[in-house]
């Protein structure tokens, strides 16, 4: 029974023999109590009639919510089973693209943005600027006696026009020639300051976003009815769950319960079969997944039967972006002498490949970038994709080779 609120009052309506209360005097003497019994009778059939009116319409608005959810599965269900518009394409998973030894001819900004389908992170923006030192456009080195702290400087003045990023590194933070890791993490602590990078660095990753849009390898409008198909098949998931916790009729348990397998069953195999890449993309991301691979592998063979260490030196700034930093540093390690390093184009990274310099330079500056921009990005980078993060996405299917 419901619980009366504070000052509010009940009206009853009781029958009592006279006997209980003698003192009374407002006393008549007539027949009540079949009267009182036909008004009983008549509130109770009035509150039957509304009770099963209510039920009727709680009735028909179930039964029109059932037929909305059957009918919205099932043609989920046959959406999903669709094939798309426009023809796409699948690239072979990363375990089974065959190693590519051959620097892709984009920036390892790009790789990433490409390889995860998102905004470059802080990560990739280390790469960028180790990208920079291997074209002598800038010189990174480590601060002697100064832990966790790194000197930038700028080598080719011409770079600074229409690049927001080095602008903001060497013009804003800097002196216009040198800048430290140390400063950029003390930079950003006024609001026009953090603004400032956050401003730089956005327009950075639109550019990179840019480069790989022009690559050709996604088709937009596969991706948009993959996001369609996932919000409308999220939806439709989440009400046949919430139904089924809550109705107690066997029949709708039982056809929403097959309407979740089926639904499921129809995701499913869109995400075995589904892709967002063209032809063109196919064969470029299983080219990057090959690269990859080769990378994460790259431990497994000698690299100097492979190719002489020019190769190597461009494949550090990849290694950092797609996060092989440690292990490619490694392998240079483990197959290189320390003259090799030093008489080769290794002089710009020299300091860095000792004691995994590179992985430890690009988690310094991440950290220093990161406070400036008050915590605005994190190294994990932006919007999620379709096409997958270190995983390589859908895998498996047919697309293009490598070499």
């Amino acid at each position: 029974m419901a619980e009366l609120p504070a000052k509010n009052f009940v009206e009853s309506h009781i029958l009592f023999p006279v006997a209980l209360t003698p003192e009374n005097t407002n006393v008549r003497n007539e027949k009540h109590k079949a009267e009182v019994q036909k008004q009983e009778k008549q509130l109770a059939l009035e509150a039957n009639r509304k009770r099963k009116a209510q039920e009727r319409k709680d009735r028909l608005w179930a039964g029109a919510m059932f037929v909305v959810i059957c009918v919205g599965s099932f043609g989920s269900i046959l959406y999903n089973l669709m094939p798309p518009k426009e023809e796409t394409y699948r690239p072979l998973s990363i375990k089974n693209a065959p190693h590519v030894f051959e620097l892709p001819n984009y920036e390892a900004a790009v790789a990433q943005s490409l390889f995860r389908d998102t905004d470059p992170d802080n990560k990739a923006l280390s790469a960028y600027l180790l990208e920079l030192s291997v074209k002598r456009v800038i010189k990174i080195e480590p601060i002697p006696n100064k832990k966790k702290d790194y000197l930038l400087t700028l080598l080719d003045e011409t770079a600074l026009s229409n690049n927001e990023i080095l602008k903001l590194l060497f013009n804003k933070i800097g002196d216009t020639k040198q800048v430290s890791v140390k400063q950029i993490k003390k930079y950003g602590k006024k609001k026009h300051e953090h603004m400032n990078v956050i401003n730089a660095y956005k327009a950075w990753q639109k550019s990179v976003r840019t480069k790989a849009s022009k690559l050709g390898w996604v088709s937009d409008n596969a991706k948009s009815a993959m996001i369609r198909r996932a919000i409308i098949s999220g939806i439709l998931l989440l009400i046949l769950i919430v139904g089924l916790i809550v109705t107690d009729n066997s029949a709708a348990l039982w056809v929403m319960g097959v309407s979740l397998v089926l639904l499921v069953a129809s995701i499913l195999y869109f995400i075995m079969k589904g892709s967002i890449y063209t032809k063109t993309g196919a064969a470029g991301m299983t080219e990057l997944r090959g690269f990859y691979r080769m990378m994460d592998d790259i431990g497994r063979f000698n690299l100097k039967e492979v190719g002489d260490i020019v190769l190597w030196e461009g494949l550090l700034p990849y290694a950092v972006a797609l996060g092989l930093s440690k292990k490619v540093s490694k392998a240079l390690i483990d197959n290189f002498t320390s003259e090799e390093l030093q008489n080769s184009n290794f002089i710009y990274y020299y300091p860095f490949i000792y004691h995994n310099g590179i992985a430890n330079f690009s988690n310094d500056f991440n950290s220093s970038f990161t406070r400036g921009m008050g915590n605005y990005s994190s190294p994990s980078g932006g919007s999620g994709g379709f096409s997958g993060g270190s995983s390589g996405g859908f895998g498996g299917g047919s697309g293009g080779g490598a070499f």
